[in-house]
């Protein structure tokens, strides 16, 4: 678990009741270095009470709608889901592997991606940029 995060305040914060299966799935993704697929997520919480998969989805949706959760999809393993950028989780980019499928967190950029180019290029409304890098992972490449 993040050491940093008080996810009762982060759940408070954005006006939800802070529920053992809210917390609980906020802790689970915190202490994760990988997002995480609902599958995993609900293996996790199984571990320490009876909780069904549709609960589950049912959470990380409103967690989601409330910036608190972020949905990543491409993955060929289906969508995975991570922390939200906070202050104690900067907005970083991800790798996937072309081979394995994993998506992994990397560091935070140190430079900024240019939002007003890429606004710039598109008619429409901008709401979140997602950085992905491919390619094949360390463990593929020692296989």
């Amino acid at each position: 678990m993040c050491r940093n995060c008080d996810y009762q305040e982060m759940l408070s914060s954005r006006g939800l009741e802070p529920t053992p299966n809210r917390l609980r799935v906020l802790e689970i993704l915190g202490k994760q270095e990988t997002p995480l697929g609902a599958q995993a997520i609900t293996a996790g919480l199984r571990k320490n009470s009876a909780i069904n998969r549709v609960t589950v989805y049912r959470i990380l949706d409103l967690l989601v709608e409330k910036g608190l959760v972020l949905r990543l999809g491409g993955t060929s393993r289906g969508l995975v889901f991570g922390l939200a950028p906070n202050e104690n989780h900067p907005a970083h980019p991800h790798f996937q592997c072309q081979s394995c499928g994993v998506l992994h967190c990397l560091e935070p950029l140190r430079s900024q991606v240019d939002l007003q180019e890429i606004k710039g290029s598109f008619p429409g409304e901008i709401r979140e940029v997602e950085v992905l890098v491919s390619g094949i992972c360390a463990n593929c490449l020692r296989k």
